[in-house]
């Protein structure tokens, strides 16, 4: 009993190994196809499964290349079950999947230097990051896509 588990367990894997291949592949071909596009590198960062979901998966890729001679590096999440693929996942609840993707803040983070207004020791704390690619992602996927 435990031996077919095992090997179901392998089998699937290997099957979503090959499911997110292929996905990969995908994308590399749909944003070649765009001219200002050079030196494209597609690479897989991290998979996670979807809780309420056996078929679907989200994948979080880096894409990395020159879009009209200028270097870029931009992290992307889509969702997939092996023959179709997404940006955009929710359940009816309207939770939204790409937050599984989301980065543990780890308290340190929380320290009363880095705390721009009310109380360290406030049940709920906001965070302010500035993504450095912002300026550059928002131009480039309204020309890519």
């Amino acid at each position: 009993m435990r031996s077919k588990i095992i090997l179901t367990a392998i089998f699937a894997f290997s099957f979503l190994q090959a499911d997110i291949g292929q996905l990969t592949n995908f994308l590399k071909k749909r944003y070649s196809q765009n001219p200002y596009i050079r030196d494209l590198q597609v690479t897989l960062l991290t998979t996670k499964s979807i809780p309420t979901s056996k078929d679907w998966v989200g994948v979080k890729y880096l894409l990395t290349g020159k879009y009209q001679g200028k270097s870029f590096a931009e992290k992307i999440i889509y969702f997939t079950d092996g023959k179709n693929f997404t940006d955009s996942f929710l359940s009816l609840n309207g939770n939204d999947w790409k937050r599984i993707f989301d980065p543990k803040v780890q308290p340190e983070y929380y320290s009363k230097e880095n705390l721009l207004f009310g109380s360290e020791s406030s049940k709920n704390k906001i965070i302010i990051f500035r993504p450095p690619f912002k300026s550059f992602s928002f131009s480039f996927f309204s020309f890519t896509i």
